[in-house]
């Protein structure tokens, strides 16, 4: 059984990262969002920059991105958001079961409690707390996890 959990965990990982090459390769380099990048998110345009400036509002520093994803810190602790597009082939259904994990959180040496939160098209995670007020600006639904790899609710 736990052969078979840590199977399908890797394929969902895998197919999360292989989704944002995709997502990556087909929309990078667009000219004319390089004018509309976030200020201090370097690269980051779009429903991205939207969601990247709530993330500097609410306390996230050393943010870095691109057109469809961010990556920051909070208070030491790993913090991104995500915008997919179905047209590509990937929704937010597809990829939740990754984020739950905390993969990401647990390859920067963040252990402790993370949520993460989604809209139609976006995901966010980080810390309970601030992804609690990153809420309050862009609604959605939250799901709570225990620590990376453990249970979420």
């Amino acid at each position: 059984m736990k052969a078979k959990s840590l199977l399908a965990l890797t394929g969902a990982v895998g197919g999360t990262l292989a989704a944002a090459g995709v997502v990556f390769v087909l929309l990078d380099g667009d000219p004319e969002t390089a004018d509309r990048a976030a200020p201090g998110v370097p690269g980051v345009t779009g429903e991205t920059r939207e969601i990247a400036e709530v993330l500097v509002d609410s306390g996230a520093t050393g943010c870095r991105g691109d057109r469809g994803r961010v990556e920051c810190r909070f208070s030491d602790r790993y913090v991104a958001a995500e915008v997919v597009d179905p047209r590509l082939g990937v929704t937010v259904d597809s990829m939740l079961p990754g984020w739950k994990t905390g993969a990401a959180q647990a390859s920067t040496g963040d252990r402790g409690p993370f949520a993460v939160l989604y809209g139609r098209t976006w995901l966010v995670t980080g810390p309970e707390a601030f992804v609690e007020e990153v809420q309050e600006r862009l609604q959605g639904r939250i799901v709570y996890c225990d620590r990376p790899y453990g249970a979420c609710y």
